[in-house]
């Protein structure tokens, strides 16, 4: 089953689908059509019924707007018990699918996370199910990743933080040196080295390839650059600061520091120390 915008689906990325695929139910026949004729593979159908004999059920709706088919999906006549339905698209995981697991289904979900070299697929829920998606995936040449069941939103946010918000905290590292004086090549260039630098780093040491501030003067250094960047861009700053937190917070060191002005940080420590 298919709706919205069928790019966002991860399993139009496997590449033995035509395999497997069988009749297509949209919210239209002439949407089923259209999908089919996309992946290549398949044949449209008109009616829920026509799932009937499908042992695994893929339905791909990356919007709320296709998730409205889930109530007509359950009430088709279609005995459940030895169905696997797997939730393809969208925020949501295998919970949604509750309905169908009542009936006597398994049900999981399978979310793709691109990547240049290898496609990886996040896959939860039920055993059957989970075992219906690595199959799937294991035919394609990805990697199934099995994660907890009903734990996507936890993984969607990890994927986040190294996407997304990544490359947010790089622009805003772009924006300082800009501000400074370089050119947007210049910016960029410096922040994609370091970038790399600082992968390179986590892979091989993990957290503890993030060196945080420890003598007195270390810490001055550290609150003088907030500051600095405080008075230029509040916002940023305040990102700046949370960062720092965390990455304390993260090595069991306190933070309370990060709050003082800097002379009073460095005397502070210094006479701790």
């Amino acid at each position: 089953m298919a709706a919205g915008q069928l790019r966002r689906c991860p399993v139009v990325r496997l590449k033995n689908l035509a395999d497997h695929l069988g009749p297509v139910k949209a919210q239209s026949f002439r949407q089923a059509s259209r999908f089919s004729n996309t992946l290549r593979a398949g044949y449209p159908v008109h009616h829920y019924s026509d799932l009937a004999h499908s042992r695994i059920i893929l339905f791909c709706a990356p919007d709320r707007k296709g998730l409205s088919m889930l109530p007509e999906l359950e009430a088709a006549h279609i005995d459940w018990s030895r169905k696997v339905v797997l939730l393809c698209a969208g925020n949501h995981d295998s919970g949604i699918l509750s309905g169908f697991a009542a009936r006597g289904a398994a049900v999981g979900s399978l979310h793709s996370v691109g990547g240049p070299q290898q496609a990886r697929y996040f896959i939860e829920g039920e055993r059957r199910a989970v075992r219906a998606a690595k199959t799937l995936v294991a035919g394609s040449g990805g990697q199934a990743l099995e994660v907890q069941a009903g734990s996507w939103g936890l993984c969607s946010a990890g994927v986040t933080l190294a996407t997304t918000l990544l490359v947010t905290t790089m622009h805003g590292s772009a924006q300082c040196l800009r501000r400074a004086g370089l050119s947007s090549r210049e910016a960029a260039a410096v922040v994609g080295s370091l970038a790399q630098w600082s992968v390179r780093g986590y892979l091989k040491a993990g957290p503890r390839a993030c060196r945080l501030p420890q003598t007195p003067e270390e810490r001055y250094v550290f609150r003088q650059r907030l500051e600095s960047l405080a008075r230029t861009d509040p916002a940023l700053g305040a990102v700046f600061a949370e960062l720092g937190r965390l990455a304390l917070k993260s090595q069991g060191q306190a933070a309370a520091w990060l709050d003082e002005p800097p002379l009073r940080v460095y005397h502070a420590s210094a006479s701790r120390g």
